[in-house]
């Protein structure tokens, strides 16, 4: 079987996913071995004199390796960055795209099950008015909403001829709208997530308004993020898909960064001193990298499976060089012709002249 060949698009596009998922694993192990910062009450750091000391522990690694009766799901939360993250770089470096990809959908859907169903969400969950009985519905919906999103707009900046990229983004913005427009509380005449945060431009306290007013804002991208991927519909052209594959992903990325900045405001407004500065700017960000990394982990890995189904017609050798004698002998020198180009021994045109050329003679 004669093997395929990538075009120098294709060879771009493949190392673009590599190494995204690359920076996805580090970002993970990080999340796992980020310190938290505490302050020292030893009797050695009272004997020393002097300002108020500090230490560094690792709790994820603590909770892996205590000996004491830990349940096993939080043991296990606390290995999750760690082992997904070595897993999703092995994959990365080391198997074919379709297999990788499969394998990062895997960990990031079984991430999602574990996050719905962890006690820790179940209790948070039950201290809710009992009209609030659609909070999961909204919360499922917004979530696999987000993901849909992410992964179809992603995918169609890498590869915008994908029609499975465009149904998983249009998919994703429907579930999106329907759970930030679905009734919190319908029995109760609830107001809908939308209009939750809007609700706090209202209040006279500024902190609240500034927050409500970044929530807002984010929400707002997301939600133009969505209509974007309406229209980008399968069968569009290249160039228009891919445009707009990249216009929902800068929404997508600057209404993230907006509602970080939200928690992050909300998180030290009542921060004082330098010790609970330390303390809550370790939290937050071990937090956030571990937030961002979970997030991440199904997103990129249905984008990276619609990036490689689109890709194995395109990157498919022509019949002829499957079938006339003397194909070998042409896979061979199209081998070397890609390796020229990606050397920047020749240029885009006189590889893809000479490409023509070869497949044209046979």
């Amino acid at each position: 079987m004669t093997q395929a060949v990538y075009t120098p698009a294709q060879a771009e596009n493949q190392n673009l996913k590599r190494s995204g998922l690359i920076w996805l694993g580090i970002i993970l192990l990080a999340a796992f071995f980020m310190p938290m910062v505490q302050p020292d009450f030893s009797a050695k750091s009272r004997r020393s004199g002097g300002g108020q000391g500090y230490q560094l522990t690792f709790p994820n690694i603590e909770v892996v390796t205590s000996e004491a009766d830990i349940p096993p799901m939080v043991r296990f939360g606390a290995a999750f960055p760690a082992a997904a993250g070595v897993l999703i770089i092995v994959a990365a470096a080391a198997m074919p795209k379709l297999v990788c990809s499969l394998m990062v959908t895997g960990t990031g859907a079984f991430a999602y099950i574990m996050t719905i169903t962890d006690e820790g969400m179940r209790n948070a969950l039950s201290v809710l008015p009992r009209e609030a009985d659609r909070i999961i519905i909204i919360y499922v919906l917004i979530l696999a909403g987000l993901t849909g999103l992410l992964a179809g707009c992603l995918a169609k900046r890498h590869r915008p001829g994908s029609s499975l990229a465009s149904i998983m983004g249009i998919l994703g913005g429907l579930m999106f709208l329907g759970g930030l427009f679905l009734p919190v509380m319908p029995k109760a005449s609830g107001a809908c997530l939308a209009m939750t945060t809007l609700e706090l431009l209202r209040m006279k306290q500024g902190m609240a308004v500034a927050t409500g007013a970044m929530l807002s804002l984010g929400m707002l991208l997301w939600a133009i993020a969505a209509i974007i991927s309406f229209f980008n519909i399968p069968g569009r052209r290249d160039g228009p898909a891919r445009s707009m594959g990249s216009s929902a992903y800068a929404c997508m990325v600057i209404g993230a960064t907006t509602l970080l900045l939200a928690f992050l405001v909300t998180t030290f407004s009542s921060v004082r001193g330098e010790t609970q500065i330390l303390m809550v700017a370790a939290v937050s960000v071990k937090t956030l990298l571990w937030i961002i990394g979970v997030f991440l982990i199904l997103p990129m890995g249905l984008a990276g499976v619609a990036i490689s189904l689109s890709s194995a017609a395109a990157i498919a050798p022509p019949p002829s060089l499957v079938t006339t004698p003397g194909a070998h002998i042409s896979q061979d020198r199209l081998q070397e012709l890609l390796g020229l180009y990606e050397r920047g021994m020749i240029t885009r045109q006189e590889y893809e002249e000479q490409r023509s050329r070869i497949i044209s003679s046979l």
